[in-house]
């Protein structure tokens, strides 16, 4: 179980190297403990990753209505699971074949508490995709790039710092990452669109 204290210093450390502080890394507990306490972090997000999905059905009446609502959350529950899972899982190796296997344990808890400030900058942008309408839907599409752009540019920040490597291979880092989110979100809509 993870306290409020710990909760509240992992959601900070991920604030502090929003600021592109370096030294922020000092926050995250690095244990093999703080490790999978860093996971409390997919609850903390998922009302708002809740809503994100709503806001996807809302925006796809077509497919809620054909999917039905069973088969919309058995899918969406997968969906999230893996997202927290499997790029965890791939990095291991990642680390190891760069030499950075010490450094693994911080860099994913940094990575899983700054999923809360991703997501809190996400949202709005979302929203406003979604709620602009057709007539606006240039201004919101263009405003939820630039908040894709900065939590990209966020997670380039906390692998260059937590894995102390070069900024390509923070960028190919984060590359992967957004393959890996892309290719599970892909397979997720595709498994709601079959009927």
């Amino acid at each position: 179980m993870i306290s409020g204290r710990e909760l509240a210093i992992g959601v900070y450390g991920a604030w502090r190297l929003l600021h592109f502080d370096r030294d922020a890394i000092q926050y995250f507990d690095s244990t093999i403990g703080g490790f999978w306490k860093s996971f409390y972090a997919a609850l903390v997000v998922l009302p708002a990753v809740i809503v994100l999905r709503v806001l996807f059905l809302a925006d796809n009446p077509d497919v809620a209505a054909a999917a039905g609502s069973i088969r919309i959350t058995l899918v969406f529950a997968l969906d999230y699971v893996y997202q927290w899972v499997v790029f965890p899982l791939v990095m291991i190796n990642i680390a190891d074949g760069i030499g950075r296997s010490r450094q693994y344990t911080t860099f994913i808890v940094a990575r899983n508490w700054s999923q809360v400030i991703q997501v809190a900058i996400i949202l709005p942008a979302a929203f406003l995709f979604v709620l602009s309408g057709s007539e606006e839907a240039g201004f919101g599409r263009a405003v939820l790039i630039v908040a894709h752009m900065a939590t990209w540019a966020y997670g380039w920040f906390i692998a260059r710092t937590a894995l102390d490597i070069s900024g390509i291979a923070a960028a190919l880092i984060v590359l992967a990452e957004l393959v890996i989110s892309v290719a599970i979100s892909v397979m997720s809509e595709l498994l709601i669109r079959a009927v």
